[in-house]
């Protein structure tokens, strides 16, 4: 074969895989993907499923797929295909379609249990950013599993006077709710009764909140209050955490009841917290940095009690193991440190009563 013909040859192989290329990376390539992803959904859960949108991965590669699960408008299941949207039988992604429906419907009846207590309570839902149900105890994730309830995160709008009272009428309303949703939920399926439930709770500032919008066939309410949630998320303000099961309040939402940002002090509590070290004299193996845990002071939204951690010197495992508190205002100003604490375990905050 001549030089001539070869040359040839290898330019049409490479003219070939450019027009298969571009084909594949063109404007159609995500209606591909959800056709494959249909084709998947109805091999493997047949007449379940109705595939709503996929997106891109990037550099982990492959698509995560969205679907409504029909006869539940509320469910919305979602799985994860390989590469260029393959998902052959037998493989990781084909095996999941099926528990993504059972999963999907499950949490679904978790979110009507939930927003049905919520809606009743006083507190005003705006958006559920994420709703799962952790399994049953003895799972394959240890310290995970074990914690056997639902996890939920909220965002809901702000009462009159928050800043006025420190939050004391918000934090009573969710108290009493969250408790009031261990209680509803103890009745469904599948779940133990005396599991507790975690709301990861933030609340929008003094803005008017916009309504989520209307469920539908392609729009299942666990997508509508996603899509809400995630919308508000520039506009919160504060959050807190509050976890009850169904015999009352086990952590209350005044523990951590904070700021949700901390870009106006943080510099502010850090320098604090070094002068404060070397003022009085005591080590740090590495540079102290802000730790996520903080609450307003007492009767407060304007003043915050901030942790800043570091490790000692004689630790011998990785982990900070010390922190100083410092008070400091929100945008920065007046920074007090007040003392260093021992943290019960790497990355735990000690807790301090007297604060709230």
């Amino acid at each position: 074969m001549s030089r001539t013909v070869l040359v040839l040859l290898l330019v049409a192989v490479l003219l070939a895989g450019a027009v298969g290329l571009g084909w594949w990376l063109g404007p159609g390539r995500y209606e591909r993907v959800r056709e494959l992803a249909r084709q998947a959904a109805e091999r493997e859960a047949p007449g379940a499923l109705r595939v709503l949108s996929v997106r891109g991965l990037g550099a982990a590669g492959g698509y995560a797929v969205t679907a409504a699960v029909v006869g539940d408008p509320d469910a919305v299941a979602s799985f994860g295909t390989g590469a260029r949207g393959a998902c052959p039988p037998g493989s990781r992604c084909a095996l999941a379609i099926g528990p993504a429906v059972e999963r999907a419907r499950a949490e679904a009846a978790e979110l009507r249990s939930l927003t049905g207590v919520l809606d009743g309570c006083g507190a005003d839902v705006v958006g559920i950013r994420e709703l799962r149900r952790i399994d049953r105890p003895g799972g394959p994730l240890p310290g995970i599993d074990d914690a056997a309830g639902l996890v939920a995160e909220v965002t809901v709008a702000d009462r009159p006077g928050t800043a006025a009272d420190g939050g004391a009428a918000l934090l009573a309303v969710l108290d009493r709710c969250a408790v009031d949703a261990a209680r509803a939920r103890a009745g469904l399926a599948g779940i133990d009764p005396g599991g507790p439930v975690t709301l990861s709770v933030r609340v929008l500032g003094r803005v008017e909140p916009v309504p989520p919008g209307p469920a539908g066939p392609d729009r299942p309410r666990a997508l509508v209050l996603r899509e809400a949630a995630e919308a508000a998320a520039p506009h919160v303000r504060h959050r807190t955490t509050v976890r009850p099961n169904r015999e009352g309040v086990v952590q209350g939402a005044t523990l951590d009841f904070g700021p949700a940002g901390d870009a106006g002090y943080r510099a502010a509590a850090e320098g604090a917290a070094v002068a404060h070290l070397a003022a009085t004299g005591v080590p740090a193996a590495n540079t102290p940095a802000l730790h996520a845990a903080r609450q307003y002071l007492p009767g407060s939204t304007d003043r915050v009690r901030a942790y800043v951690s570091f490790r000692s010197p004689t630790r011998g495992t990785p982990g900070d193991d010390r922190v100083v508190a410092v008070d400091v205002d929100v945008d920065g100003s007046d920074p007090v440190a007040r003392r260093v604490l021992d943290a019960p375990q790497p990355w735990r905050l000690p807790f301090e009563p007297s604060l709230r």
